[in-house]
């Protein structure tokens, strides 16, 4: 069972479920390299963010418009329905849906995180997903969208920025969050090394920088730790393990074998007994500035470099 599913009226798109790929050949979006013909949807496939906290979501809207993108919102992005959720699962799952198959549409953006996407995989027609690559992105609860579509389509997905507390934020943007997504979607080569950063933001002064319109408090950031030092390579899986529980034991489960798992909120001690290298303090999770991680790319650990080797979109 689905955490937090309930039943909901019959969907708009009925579910199609969708092939297990060959995994180790990712399917890849189209490039985001000239910005200014493409149109950005905008989704809110969990929690009402965008009905809850107004100021933020137009900042960021504001700070993409400001990019160059144009910028769509779905139907339900302002719906602020029962139990935390911005529509039903139908509702949600039609915003989506729709955002996928539209060709004018190259980049799909999550206003924030919540508790409830996974309720909308069983809803998706995976196989229109799969023949219409979109790049999707978004952190957090959207780990359950990022790993149930790549399970069952092969789709490089991207836990990065979203619209509210990433785009959003007080102050605007930081400049390593925007530089790294536009390296990682804009340019169909390696994106290399993650870049690392000397400060970090926690999400939980994020009260007090609304309140006071200062920006959100920085401190030093942690030096990247080799927990277990060597190296190693596989796709990459990046996730908030919170909500990555919330398809375990489900078709959409992806298999974390023979990967590079990036996981923020880890519990240490079940990685202890282990042979392959663990790197902590890598950035990114709840934290900003936050990086882009496209999930399903070539990537290697080598002592305390995260390395992404191959394109994460198409030419």
């Amino acid at each position: 069972e689905l955490r937090g599913q309930h039943p909901q009226p019959d969907p708009v798109h009925q579910p199609v479920p969708g092939l297990l790929l060959d995994l180790t050949t990712p399917r890849h979006s189209q490039n985001l390299h000239d910005q200014t013909l493409s149109s950005w949807y905008w989704v809110a496939p969990s929690w009402c963010g965008p009905a809850a906290l107004p100021r933020p979501f137009k900042r960021g809207l504001a700070a993409l418009e400001h990019a160059g993108y144009r910028v769509r919102l779905m139907p339900n992005v302002h719906g602020q329905g029962w139990e935390w959720v911005s529509g039903t699962a139908a509702e949600r799952t039609s915003d989506l849906m729709a955002a996928f198959v539209d060709a004018e549409v190259r980049a799909i953006i999550c206003a924030i995180g919540g508790d409830h996407s996974a309720q909308l995989l069983p809803l998706l027609d995976m196989d229109l997903i799969a023949a219409n690559p979109t790049i999707l992105c978004g952190y957090s609860d959207i780990t359950s969208l990022h790993h149930g579509l790549h399970r069952a389509t092969g789709l490089v997905t991207f836990y990065g920025p979203a619209v509210i507390p990433q785009w959003g934020a007080v102050g605007g943007p930081f400049d390593y969050t925007v530089d790294h997504f536009q390296r990682v979607v804009g340019e169909a080569r390696p994106p290399g090394r993650l870049p690392h950063t000397d400060v970090e933001v926690h999400d939980n002064d994020y009260d007090t920088a609304e309140t006071t319109g200062r920006p959100l408090r920085r401190t030093p950031a942690h030096s990247r730790q080799v927990l277990r030092p060597g190296e190693g390579n596989g796709p990459l899986l990046a996730a908030c393990l919170p909500s990555a529980r919330n398809v375990l034991g489900t078709p959409w489960q992806p298999d974390y074998a023979g990967r590079v798992n990036d996981f923020h909120r880890l519990v240490l001690h079940h990685v202890a007994a282990g042979g392959y290298p663990v790197l902590a303090h890598v950035e990114g999770g709840h934290t900003d500035p936050l990086p882009t991680f496209p999930i399903g790319v070539s990537t290697t650990v080598d002592g305390t470099d995260l390395i992404l080797e191959q394109p994460a979109v198409a030419a």
